[in-house]
């Protein structure tokens, strides 16, 4: 796909490496992987999933909020000693309602830089119960501060339908 786009970007018969090269795009951008998308092998193998994703290339992890009975002391040593770097991690709304404070401290832990906001339940979103997706949105605020104040940037991982 990247040459192709790069090709039809360039109309020319540069390579993807040269077209790339001549718009700016010779750096080389670290690639992480959403670790829900192996979550069952994560299940059963934790340090050995994390050790195929680092083998397969990727510099990065998202993770989704599940440890599998691993601590966030123990995946943070693991990620270190293979070199993977924990990007962002999905935190379910209600829990970072229920303890945004535990939430905080497990992804100071984790070393990420992104908690994300993965999912807004039906009666939360926009166009159908206005007054609850006002709700949601002061709650939304509430929380985003606290996460900003603690160094994170808090992220929404919206849907198409959602919205």
């Amino acid at each position: 796909m990247a040459a192709a786009l790069a090709f039809s970007c360039c109309n020319s018969q540069q390579t993807c490496t040269e077209c790339c090269a001549l718009h700016g795009f010779s750096k080389k951008l670290p690639v992480g992987l959403q670790l829900y998308s192996v979550r069952t092998d994560l299940e059963k193998d934790f340090y050995g999933t994390l050790k195929a994703v680092k083998e397969m290339g990727y510099a990065g992890v998202e993770f989704y909020g599940e440890y599998y009975g691993n601590t966030p002391v123990q995946v943070k040593s693991w990620c270190t000693e293979l070199g993977l770097i924990p990007f962002s991690n999905h935190v379910p709304f209600q829990q970072m309602i229920d303890n945004l404070d535990k939430v905080i401290e497990e992804n100071t832990i984790l070393g990420v830089q992104y908690i994300v906001f993965p999912y807004m339940d039906e009666a939360s979103r926009p166009g159908v119960n206005p007054e609850q997706f006002a709700k949601t949105v002061a709650v939304i605020e509430q929380v985003g501060a606290k996460v900003k104040a603690a160094g994170f940037q808090l992220l929404y991982h919206n849907h198409d339908f959602e919205f």
